[in-house]
């Protein structure tokens, strides 16, 4: 199980300590010491050491997406067609509107007189002298073009939206297109001798090895989907960036990633390496651009800044038991909890919440709540109102069906689908001890997403309060078992999808609420302990379990 929530959904917000506009979407350096970085309503900033101090330079209100320098000259790009340049290095711009106002998200400059632009709607220009004035390129694509890079005066690439992906060997007069795979939006591309990365929405990266040629799409197994909106690469290696701020750095062509650690708690959309050492990143949500002087060992925020973090509760309900936060499967924005017999939405990525619908007219607790994968108007969900039932919903919650009835845990979670074939469901009830009986100790499986169930092994579970499914190993699974306050608690293991089972082994405490694992490295994965026995591991599949901690009444864990 991924997490535990017995109360409403929290919202992490994080502030920086420069209080002005706030964020940056662009960061760039010619020489590794002048670095300067475009962003939200006109926000500018430039630094004279590398990104240790930096100074502002706003220049209007228009958000800016792109920045570049050459010698003297210095370019911005941004929303509404806004184009700003520079040519004494910085001390003064002058300002106009380009594309016909079309948004422009991406600059690239070959050399300090040749340049191109990109934006929404297939907008692309080009210049020869220094920005002075820009061509419009016949549009090779209606969709938005979110970046243009060039390896000579004559080859360049361009990405964008809908998977879009081109190649132009005649400086962008004429653009070829390009099977890359994949179908969503691309933000960025990276280009370094024959390899070649490209990186956009919900976890899209793609990559080929053969200067374009052919591609390969790459699983970074984001479970949150979460946007990959940068990469670099350098003769250090290449260096991913996206989501709630990760920072990934391979060394071996993304067959294995580093994750570099830093305190930046923010999506990151940005990040330039002038050298295989000094390199930037920055974020739309904080007014701070992070620097590395090693190749990303150690990130660095600039000299006197620092970023605070603090909870908000955003939504008072009902509270409920287990896993019942659920992020809609096609649409990330899109974020629903169960609570009591209700289910509140947000579209907001959980700024605000809106009751949707009510589970059952009994009051209850949920413990857990699933939305099919293949049809988001479908819900599944174990609720203890009128009876321990699960209910399914086909019609987004206006009507229920109880598909099975089984008394189950009063403090964890009976439901599990299977991450890699979601239309699978386990269902593990009580057995003897805890409102049941030894007949009633089975695991029940259904493959049609709740419909109907059929049972699969007769266990000597008591009160199952956590169901892990292995990810990319199906066939294996574990079972946290337990009743407060009689007997010990117990992992049981299964490695042929549930049809036997292993006890392997008995706790200090009476039961097993919770166990976590992720995608990235299965072999590990995580269990609490109630109310004694701290917190243990695995590192080998689940065949044996040490204490990594000793806090007493362990309840929760995610990785």
């Amino acid at each position: 199980m991924k997490g535990f929530f017995s109360f409403a959904a929290l919202l992490l917000i994080l502030s920086s300590s420069l209080a002005l506009s706030d964020g940056f979407n662009s960061v760039y350096s010619q020489d590794g010491n002048d670095v300067w970085a475009v962003g939200v309503s006109g926000n500018v900033f430039r630094s004279f050491d590398g990104g240790a101090t930096w100074g502002t330079y706003p220049q209007g209100s228009s958000t800016f997406y792109a920045v570049a320098a050459r010698s003297s000259f210095v370019w911005m790009a941004g929303a509404g067609g806004a184009f700003s340049r520079s040519i004494n290095n910085g001390e003064n711009f002058s300002s106009q509107i380009l594309g016909s106002g079309q948004t422009l998200r991406s600059l690239f400059f070959i050399d300090q007189t040749t340049g191109w632009i990109a934006g929404n709607n297939g907008t692309l220009l080009k210049t020869t002298n220094s920005g002075s004035s820009w061509v419009t390129l016949s549009s090779p694509t209606s969709q938005h073009i979110y970046c243009v890079r060039f390896t000579s005066a004559s080859d360049g690439w361009l990405v964008g939206a809908a998977g879009t992906v081109m190649k132009t060997t005649n400086s962008g007069t004429s653009w070829t297109s390009v099977v890359s795979g994949l179908t969503r939006d691309l933000y960025s591309i990276e280009i370094s001798g024959s390899t070649m990365y490209a990186v956009g929405a919900d976890g899209a990266v793609t990559r080929s090895l053969n200067s374009g040629t052919s591609w390969t799409v790459l699983d970074f197994k984001l479970d949150t989907k979460s946007n990959v909106n940068d990469v670099a690469i350098t003769s250090g290696g290449a260096y991913f960036i996206g989501g709630g701020g990760f920072i990934r750095k391979s060394t071996d062509n993304a067959a294995s990633f580093v994750f570099q650690q830093h305190s930046m708690f923010a999506e990151l959309v940005d990040v330039f390496f002038f050298d295989p050492n000094k390199g930037w990143a920055c974020s739309p949500k904080n007014n701070a651009i992070m620097r590395t002087t090693d190749g990303g060992t150690n990130w660095l925020l600039p000299n006197s800044t620092s970023l605070s973090q603090s909870w908000v509760q955003m939504l008072t309900a009902s509270p409920s038991i287990g896993n019942t936060l659920v992020v809609n499967p096609w649409d990330k924005n899109r974020v629903y909890v169960a609570l009591g017999k209700n289910i509140y939405m947000s579209a907001d990525r959980g700024e605000t919440w809106t009751l949707t619908t009510t589970i059952s007219s009994t009051n209850g607790s949920s413990h857990s709540f699933y939305i099919s994968p293949k049809d988001t108007n479908t819900y599944v969900v174990a609720y203890t109102g009128g009876g321990d039932q699960i209910r399914r919903s086909t019609n987004r919650g206006i009507s229920w069906t109880t598909t099975i009835q089984k008394n189950f845990t009063s403090y964890g979670m009976p439901l599990e689908m299977d991450p890699d074939h979601p239309d699978t469901l386990l269902f593990a009830p009580d057995g003897s001890g805890s409102g049941g009986s030894g007949a009633d100790a089975v695991l029940y499986r259904s493959t049609n997403f709740g419909v109907t169930w059929d049972s699969i092994a007769q266990t000597n579970f008591r009160s199952p309060c956590d169901i892990v499914i292995v990810p990319d190993s199906t066939n294996l699974i574990y079972v946290g078992d337990g009743i407060t306050g009689s007997g010990s608690g117990k992992m049981w293991r299964s490695t042929n999808r549930g049809s036997t089972w292993t006890n392997i082994f008995t706790g200090g405490g009476s039961e097993i609420p919770t166990i976590s694992i992720g995608r990235l490295n299965k072999n590990n994965s995580y269990a609490t302990a109630w109310s004694s026995g701290g917190v243990m591991r695995t590192t080998s599949h689940g065949a044996s379990w040490s204490s990594i901690a000793s806090t007493s009444s362990t309840w929760g864990t995610d990785v």
